[in-house]
């Protein structure tokens, strides 16, 4: 039986781009030292991204909304 992780969709807006980017299986996020990372275990990564550049950030703040298995 495959175990499913709740997981979030989190849209990061820099200031020089028209559109977000959007990043979908995200495990975590946080801030240190400057910047705003993403934890996706899924890919076995953590991405940062300078705060200095970002406009805005969208991520839910309901668990209730995060991905959940499937019916």
């Amino acid at each position: 039986m495959k175990k499913y992780r709740k997981t979030m969709i989190v849209k990061i807006h820099n200031i020089d781009q028209s559109q977000p980017m959007v990043f979908d299986g995200v495990d975590n996020t946080y801030v240190k030292a400057g910047f705003f990372c993403i934890v996706r275990r899924e890919k076995n990564e953590v991405q940062k991204f300078p705060m200095s550049r970002i406009f805005r950030v969208i991520e839910p703040y309901n668990p209730e909304t995060f991905e959940s298995e499937p019916e």
